[in-house]
């Protein structure tokens, strides 16, 4: 074998010892929604952690009364966190919404209304 890949089904262990399995092969079969699910939860423990680690670095809040350019650096250093802990791009988009308040925060959820009507 040369450590990769599949294992042709000849070269499969044997089980030894005593049992109803002598002598047939130490295959597991799994599930793939079992498997789905695994992933899903690492995914999901990889997730939480990210977010963790984003809110450890305090970052900033936006009210919608600081006017355009600060709007635009508030953007800035938000993306510039997201990069840092490598959270991926489109997962980015609730964390910034949790991020506003205030003013921001009634335009969003109006905004979000009017979306869904």
């Amino acid at each position: 074998m040369d450590g990769g890949g599949e294992i042709p089904v000849d070269q499969i262990p044997l089980a030894r010892g005593r049992g109803r399995g002598r002598g047939r092969p130490r295959v597991h079969v799994v599930d793939d929604t079992f498997v789905e699910q695994a992933a899903d939860h690492l995914d999901q423990l990889r997730m939480d952690e990210l977010v963790a680690s984003f809110h450890t670095m305090h970052p900033p809040r936006f009210s919608g009364s600081e006017g355009d350019e600060k709007a635009e650096l508030w953007i800035s250093e938000i993306e510039e966190l997201f990069d840092l802990i490598e959270y991926p791009s489109e997962r980015r988009f609730r964390l910034d919404v949790h991020q506003l308040k205030d003013r921001a925060k009634m335009w969003w959820s109006t905004t979000l209304m009017t979306l869904n009507a």
